[in-house]
């Protein structure tokens, strides 16, 4: 009988030992999610620089391992050495959006407000994956200065044009069926370009625009100008090539040429 029952002692205690062992087995398969999202910033750039009613551009990318929960977009003051926590009675903008998958593209409109105050301001983003790890924050400085109230500082004046072809002065003779090239660069130093509208005009006839070109939603502060418009096939007329480039303020650059398809 003691014998039956050391047996059965020993039967059980291996049944348990087995057990045991499985169960660590299992647990040690299951590796919890510790790695860190990856955050990268495209735009805006570090000392970039603003004006009040702006629009900040921001894009970039956002990757996991497993999978993504959330970012963050934080813009503070920090035109007094603060810490990050401490309050500010300047513009602030935070924003958490929900992302999913494994990357994830961002492109995000911030309009600063007309009467946000002048100075350097921190731009952070950083992400949450669904284990609840936190990337690192990618921060950078931008600024806001408000040139108009401030005497200009040789920026703020509005879009620029600068044409490598065309460039004569007056009417220039030309024949029906002619390509004219149009290339040079837009750009505007303060506010992105929004668009560019090329017309070749028929003065004789009601200003009747007999081709055109319109590029448009540059988002950019340069933009590469390598177009054409063509004469019509006639045996005399004249014609205005007009070009307007136009940036996300509403401000406008124009610049006319004459042309003539003689008798």
């Amino acid at each position: 009988m003691k014998k039956l029952n050391f047996l059965l002692m020993y039967f059980v205690a291996a049944l348990l030992l087995v057990s045991c062992s499985s169960d660590d087995e299992d647990d040690s398969t299951v590796q919890p999610d510790t790695e860190r999202p990856v955050v990268t910033l495209n735009r805006p750039t570090d000392g970039e620089k603003f004006e009040p009613g702006d629009r900040i551009h921001a894009d970039g990318n956002i990757t996991d391992n497993v999978a993504l929960s959330q970012m963050r977009i934080d813009v503070h003051w920090a035109g007094d050495g603060h810490s990050h926590g401490k309050t500010s009675n300047r513009w602030e903008y935070v924003e958490d959006i929900d992302i999913s998958g494994t990357s994830w593209d961002f492109h995000e409109h911030i309009t600063i407000p007309d009467d946000a105050e002048d100075g350097k301001y921190h731009f952070i983003v950083y992400a949450l994956d669904a284990a609840g790890n936190q990337s690192e924050w990618v921060e950078i400085d931008i600024y806001i200065e408000d040139d108009h109230d401030h005497g200009g500082g040789g920026h703020g004046h509005g879009p620029e044009l600068d044409l490598t072809t065309p460039n004569h002065d007056g009417e220039m003779d030309v024949h029906g069926g002619d390509v004219i090239e149009i290339k040079g660069m837009a750009k505007d130093d303060d506010h992105h370009l929004k668009d560019i509208h090329i017309e070749l005009i028929d003065t004789d006839h009601g200003d009747t625009v007999v081709d055109d070109v319109h590029i448009h939603g540059i988002d950019a502060h340069t933009y590469n100008i390598d177009e054409t418009v063509t004469i019509p096939n006639v045996n005399h007329g004249h014609y205005t090539l007009k070009i307007e480039v136009e940036n996300d303020h509403d401000e406008k650059i124009t610049k006319e040429f004459k042309y003539d398809v003689g008798h």
